[in-house]
């Protein structure tokens, strides 16, 4: 996972902050970016999860098929944030926890949108509804 050593900050920093030079900023700047780009990183990685866990859980209300995976994701991310404490070169933070699970939020809020979305074109008859065992849906 990525709650070893080699993903640390400093690893990153060192590929980031050269890029971020390369464009004359200051190397403060270039570490403040250095987070930014690991927590958009971090945010985007368990949207992709959210989305995946989402259509994963096919049965149920869309409630709690969100419900389902936002446990899934907040789960991994406390698993990945106690992994990243036990690290000598990590540290785990409750703030990425959050941050993890706003992230699965916006990948299971997209999918609920598309799925609301086929059911009420289905409804207006312009195609068939989404199935829960339908793998395309």
């Amino acid at each position: 996972g990525m709650a070893g050593p080699w993903a640390s900050s400093e690893r990153t920093g060192a590929v980031t902050s050269s890029f971020f030079a390369s464009f004359g900023w200051s190397p403060a700047l270039a570490a403040a970016a250095n987070v930014g780009v690991r927590k958009a990183g971090h945010a985007l990685a368990y949207a992709v999860f959210g989305v995946l866990v989402t259509r994963a859980v096919r049965a149920g209300a869309p409630v709690r098929r969100a419900l389902v995976a936002l446990g899934f994701a907040v789960a991994l991310a406390i698993a990945d944030e106690t992994m990243q404490g036990l690290s000598p070169a990590r540290d785990g933070s409750g703030w990425d926890v959050v941050l993890d699970a706003g992230g699965a939020l916006l990948g299971i809020a997209l999918v609920v949108r598309r799925d609301d979305a086929a059911r009420a074109r289905a409804a207006a008859g312009d195609v068939e509804p989404p199935t829960p065992d339908d793998p395309t849906a």
